[in-house]
């Protein structure tokens, strides 16, 4: 069987007329009636009862009808999935992130708008540290990356593009002396413990978090170090220290902590995406596309 022979028979089953059949598939009529007849030839029995002015199918083709057109209705499918992901409209991105990443705004938006514009695109993500992001990128096992400035140095090959900038605010517990609503001065906090992010080898919030401090005048006290910032939050409502963390963290609005800006201007992250470019693979460069539009 061949599948324009399938695809002639359903038609032709629709319309029970070889005229307009052959016209909706844009054969003559002669070329239809050799690919209705090769078809039965095929398959070794009689599908159609071709009666002067009246054309039915036999028991045979009523019962082969339905089976035809799942296969010709998959044959679409696969042909336009093809389609869809030569187009970058389909396949799998490998995405990685950090802790922070996912409560910013800007990633919500990006995960609906992937979801509106690309839905056949798989996202299968990883939660990385930026260092481990950058080497796994440049060495292919991830397409992409999401991470909090300062970066450090990007490998040749990768491309760092800033999202959206955001301010650092001080998260304490409630009731807390320095808690308040007016732009803290960050050396106020000198005599705090601290609840602190991971070292990276180069860049992340922990290196941004030492520099502000030294910035006023201090050394951070550091009591605990902590992989993900929903840790440090739960450990700060806990009264085990204070924070600094991006201010999209405070929309979750969790009970027993305050957060208070600061007076520094250099107390600010910037969201970042890391990927490839030139890109070759279709999908991963649709979702950087949409990553980056504004």
């Amino acid at each position: 069987m061949e599948l324009r022979h399938l695809r002639a028979f359903v038609v032709l089953a629709g319309t029970r007329h070889f005229g307009a059949a052959a016209q909706a598939l844009g054969l003559t009529q002669p070329a239809l009636s050799q690919s209705i007849k090769a078809l039965e030839t095929g398959l070794g029995v009689t599908l159609l009862d071709r009666r002067p002015r009246r054309l039915a199918l036999t028991g045979a083709g009523e019962m082969f009808l339905p089976e035809a057109q799942a296969a010709v209705a998959q044959a679409d499918r696969a042909e336009a999935a093809a389609r869809r992901a030569a187009r970058g409209q389909a396949g799998l991105v490998e995405l990685g992130y950090t802790g922070s990443v996912p409560f910013s705004p800007v990633f919500t938006r990006l995960m609906a708008r992937l979801r509106a514009e690309a839905p056949d695109i798989t996202l299968r993500m990883t939660q990385l540290p930026a260092a481990v992001q950058l080497e796994r990128i440049a060495g292919l096992a991830l397409d992409a990356g999401f991470v909090r400035s300062p970066v450090g140095t990007v490998p040749p090959g990768l491309v760092c593009r800033e999202l959206a900038q955001e301010r650092l605010l001080l998260a304490l517990p409630a009731g807390h002396a320095l808690a308040g609503s007016a732009p803290l001065a960050f050396g106020a906090c000198a005599g705090e413990g601290f609840i602190q992010y991971l070292p990276q080898p180069q860049g992340g919030l922990h290196g941004l978090v030492a520099g502000l401090a030294q910035e006023a005048g201090f050394v951070p006290r550091v009591t605990q170090i902590v992989p993900q910032v929903a840790t440090m939050l739960c450990l700060v409502q806990a009264g085990l220290g204070v924070a600094l963390v991006p201010e999209s963290v405070s929309a979750l609005g969790l009970p027993g902590i305050s957060f208070r800006p600061l007076a520094a201007p250099t107390a600010q992250t910037a969201l970042c995406l890391i990927f490839r470019h030139p890109e070759p693979a279709a999908p991963v460069a649709t979702f950087c596309r949409l990553a980056l539009r504004r």
